[in-house]
């Protein structure tokens, strides 16, 4: 299970309950030097282990947590990653059930190559819209890439145009022999399950669940087969360069346009998140 500054907002604007915790957490933040603003980040912090705390109580496998992703660079990402971690730890979640989110970008996949090999944090690329991401994140060494299947069948109008990116990105990640995990996100309709059936991981809504809850499990059958991905001839292994500043060549556009407006919307509500903080610690 994984959550984000999205997902935080929503359940505050739509739940009594989570308000509430909200409210109790931010109470609790400790103000430094009396300044508010300079209280926020470790707030922000507070709040996503607060929140990582909570789905502890109910589930035992990773929490992921969402880096913020107004952050930009390399540094400032492995910081909030190592922050998130020793916080989260801090709620009883072992560090080896911490996953930490991290945006596809540059600079992301980056940060997470470090927390992966100098602080062995896991780490979830997710806002993958092509095979150059996926392909770095495995080069990384990034626990798992997450490929977002609605979105992208929205922007180019084939319905087929996410599923076949898993697909894909699965294939390439067994037959080059990478450990790197491939997770279907933001999976929206049965049809779209049902044709990534044997992906690694999927990130479903509750919507989701109740809708395959209902069908008939013999018949659903596995599409993505690892012993035939593994019959791909062997590719070259290409380590990751972690003295490029940029990609090697420019994502396609439609990957470029997607990962912009996705690290466009999470930023915004990471926006508002930070402003119902700082309103609670005004009327303390």
């Amino acid at each position: 299970m994984s959550f984000s500054a999205l997902d935080i907002v929503n359940s505050v604007e739509n739940t009594g309950e989570y308000k509430s915790y909200l409210e109790t957490i931010v109470g609790q933040a400790t103000l430094i030097h009396g300044n508010i603003e300079e209280s926020i980040p470790q707030a922000l912090i507070d709040v996503y282990a607060g929140w990582g705390g909570k789905m502890n109580s109910y589930i035992t496998g990773h929490i992921g947590i969402q880096i913020d992703p107004r952050l930009k660079t390399c540094d400032e990402i492995v910081k909030q990653g190592l922050n998130l971690v020793a916080a989260m730890t801090k709620k009883g979640v072992t560090r080896d059930r911490v996953l930490i989110t991290i945006a596809g970008t540059w600079e992301g996949i980056k940060a997470a190559h470090k927390l992966q090999e100098e602080h062995r944090v896991n780490c979830n690329v997710n806002m993958v819209f092509c095979t150059e991401q996926a392909l770095a994140a495995a080069q990384a060494n990034c626990f798992m890439i997450t490929c977002w299947v609605d979105p992208l069948n929205k922007k180019v109008e084939k319905e087929d145009s996410g599923t076949k990116l898993v697909s894909d990105c699965f294939t390439q990640m067994k037959s080059l022999r990478y450990p790197t995990k491939v997770m279907a996100g933001k999976v929206n309709t049965v049809d779209q399950c049902k044709q990534l059936c044997g992906a690694d991981f999927f990130w479903l809504s509750p919507k989701m669940f109740a809708a395959l809850s209902k069908q008939d499990a013999n018949e659903v059958t596995r599409k993505l087969i690892p012993p035939a991905a593994l019959s791909h001839p062997k590719g070259e292994f290409i380590p990751f360069d972690v003295n490029a500043t940029d990609w090697k060549t420019p994502l396609p556009k439609v990957a470029s346009e997607l990962l912009d407006q996705s690290v466009k919307l999470y930023s915004s509500a990471a926006n508002k998140l930070e402003s119902l903080i700082r309103l609670l610690m005004e009327q303390e």
